[in-house]
């Protein structure tokens, strides 16, 4: 359950470095690289957070357990795995289950809408997201 290296994800900028100011971080679960460099960059401009990201369902869950997040934004459609089931598996662990998780997805669903909220996700976000809207929406998530 190794961290992809930074190298091998040519979008995270090391001319910007993540601003953290003790708030604790938002952990960025989403396979499409400019849904990352996005979010990554809205966080670092709002300078509250710190932020990590992970491709997959195991990063994800390896970096969850690793250092329990302040919130999840987490995509559906992984390549290794359903974001429902990285969900269900935050929800088991007792060191994670109340950590808020907000579903990110251009899906249209309404079944996986109804799983994501009868696993505890707090709220189910539309993409593309609504960027000036977010701050809003992230103080309502945690």
């Amino acid at each position: 359950m190794d961290r992809v290296p930074s190298a091998t994800r040519p979008w995270v900028s090391a001319l910007t470095p993540p601003v953290t100011t003790g708030f604790g971080s938002v952990l960025i679960v989403d396979d499409n690289p400019i849904n990352l460099l996005l979010l990554e960059e809205f966080f670092r401009l709002r300078g509250r957070e710190s932020v990590r990201s992970a491709c997959t369902v195991r990063e994800a869950l390896a970096l969850a357990r690793e250092e329990p997040p302040l919130a999840i934004l987490l995509d559906l459609h992984l390549p290794d795995g359903s974001g429902l089931d990285l969900l269900a598996w935050l929800r088991a662990d007792p060191r994670l289950r109340h950590v808020p998780v907000a579903v990110v997805s251009a899906s249209h669903d309404e079944a996986a809408h109804q799983a994501a909220l009868a696993l505890g996700a707090r709220a189910w976000w539309p993409k593309p997201l609504d960027l000036p809207a977010l701050d809003e929406r992230l103080e309502e998530l945690y």
